[in-house]
């Protein structure tokens, strides 16, 4: 029989960081899941990140209807925020924002080479066909190249 294996859960849930610049450094302010409660943002941080918590404030807002020109109606959804309090007078730091190089290394699967894009790539499918187009045909000589491109051949000189 085989040894059993050690479970690891993993929540789906997605806490959003939330920039509050009015709020004091032993809080941090995050956009939670509509279905997630105090309990569980405490213990999803103390067990994910390993933050100690001393308090947890919720609030739930609603969402809006806006009507754009042309009489169509937008809905932006309803959410709910989290502020958290840090126990032991922890304070949060905001993490570094990447450097323009990291951001330029990540690609995502559907995002193409920026070759593939603007004026570069058409002056090369340009030059390519351009290329092709000067290049003489094989075994053809200097004056039938010439004619085909429209020059006018050097008169015969007979002596």
């Amino acid at each position: 029989m085989p040894a059993p294996r050690v479970r690891i859960h993993l929540p789906n849930i997605v806490f959003k960081l939330v920039h509050a610049p009015d709020l004091p450094l032993t809080q941090a302010a995050f956009r939670v899941p509509q279905n997630v409660n105090k309990l569980d943002i405490r213990q999803y941080l103390t067990k994910i990140y390993g933050l100690n918590i001393a308090d947890v404030r919720t609030m739930n807002y609603a969402g809006n209807t806006l009507t754009m020109p042309g009489g169509r109606n937008s809905r932006i959804p309803k959410y709910k925020k989290a502020i958290v309090t840090l126990a032991n007078g922890e304070t949060f730091t905001w993490p570094a924002a990447p450097a323009d190089e990291e951001l330029a290394k990540v690609r995502l699967p559907n995002q193409r080479s920026i070759d593939s894009f603007g004026k570069n790539s058409m002056k090369k499918l340009f030059e390519d066909k351009d290329a092709k187009k000067k290049k003489p045909a094989e075994g053809a000589t200097d004056a039938a190249a010439a004619t085909s491109s429209g020059a006018t051949a050097p008169p015969a000189t007979t002596s």
